[in-house]
């Protein structure tokens, strides 16, 4: 989150208003179809703030681009489940300080920098799967983790996993894996 990034529960009720009309147009029908409510019925602004489930899919069908610049999310500090399916996502600084976030599914992305996820420490699910993934040492702190999926990256080295002894689900097909070592008797443990 940067430093601007105020999250919306902290926001007075005008702030909040302030803070949607600066949305895109395509960012506000996202909030919209998530909160399941019209901006104009007066729930919608108690809602907001609380939003705990945000999911965004690129759909062709629906006529909309994909939303790559996910900044409004960094004001969404109650999430604790976020999906961003097929957005051609890069940059995922703006997660940084989501950390109620349990689980987070960002498959089918252009995420190459898993660094900010690395105070998520509340993470059980991560899904990265058919990213450009190279580093993951940001991982390694995250110990709460018990299904990680890698699948379809770029990853050489496992080293970073050989402390997550919660997981219980753990998927790296198709990357540039050769050594298998760093995760010791884990692999044998779980099998």
């Amino acid at each position: 989150m940067t430093d601007t990034a105020t999250p919306l529960n902290q926001m007075t009720p005008d702030e909040l208003e302030l803070w949607w009309h600066t949305l895109s147009a395509d960012w506000r029908y996202h909030f919209t179809q998530n909160i399941g409510l019209d901006p104009t019925d007066p729930a919608f602004f108690k809602a907001l703030p609380t939003l705990t489930r945000f999911e965004l899919y690129y759909n062709s069908l629906n006529g909309r681009e994909p939303v790559t610049d996910i900044t409004p999310l960094a004001h969404c500090t109650q999430l604790t489940s976020l999906r961003l399916t097929d957005m051609h996502i890069g940059d995922i600084s703006p997660l940084a300080n989501l950390v109620h976030l349990d689980s987070l599914f960002l498959m089918c992305n252009d995420i190459s920098d898993i660094s900010p996820l690395k105070n998520l420490t509340c993470l059980t699910y991560l899904c990265l799967h058919s990213n450009a993934i190279l580093d993951i040492s940001p991982l390694a702190n995250l110990r709460t983790l018990e299904y990680l999926d890698l699948t379809d990256n770029r990853i050489s080295d496992l080293t970073a996993l050989a402390h997550l002894h919660d997981l219980n689900f753990l998927s790296v097909y198709h990357n540039n894996i050769s050594d298998i070592s760093p995760l010791g008797g884990w692999l044998i443990w779980k099998s």
